[in-house]
């Protein structure tokens, strides 16, 4: 009985000595980067969907993605960034690829109420916009990208939000 009381004040005592631990949550910039990513893929699943039903637009996506290209490559490295934060080595990028994953599965069976003439004119729009990621995250907000993000959006700045 007294062993069971020591061993139970012992992890009582450990409880409560152990400090809230810090979870980091996503600041607006990466909120951003995960808009920005979300947009991407879902022009490219838009893409293989329309090609698929005999509507080739992908010159016009091509064109896109080697016009944005740097801007494209520091979102992803912006996020594979935030990864390493928290995981190490290959964990980080297998993180950012199931990220990745997760977008296009959202896109898998597209997006309501556009076809294929809306995306070809979504892609030019977007191929046409300044090179620059304030630019990509304005047509990504106004495409409605919603990412799901794997932490919290940060409420206040500092990037940490405290978590049990």
């Amino acid at each position: 009985m007294l062993r069971g009381a020591v061993m139970a004040g012992a992890i009582m005592a450990a409880a409560i000595g152990t400090p809230v631990q810090a979870q980091r949550c996503w600041n607006q910039a990466l909120v951003e980067a995960a808009q920005v990513k979300e947009f991407e893929i879902m022009l490219m699943v838009a893409t293989l969907r329309c090609q698929a039903r005999g509507t080739d637009i992908s010159g016009i996506y091509n064109r896109f993605i080697a016009a944005h290209r740097p801007v494209l490559r520091a979102v992803g490295e912006e996020l594979v960034r935030e990864f390493k934060v928290s995981q190490s080595g290959n964990a980080a990028l297998k993180a950012y690829d199931r990220l990745g994953v997760l977008m296009a599965n959202k896109y898998g069976n597209g997006v309501q109420g556009l076809e294929c003439a809306d995306f070809e004119a979504i892609i030019m729009q977007a191929e046409a916009a300044p090179k620059s990621k304030a630019d990509l995250v304005s047509l990504a907000q106004r495409a409605g990208m919603d990412p799901q993000l794997p932490a919290p959006r940060c409420a206040a700045a500092g990037g940490i939000v405290a978590a049990r």
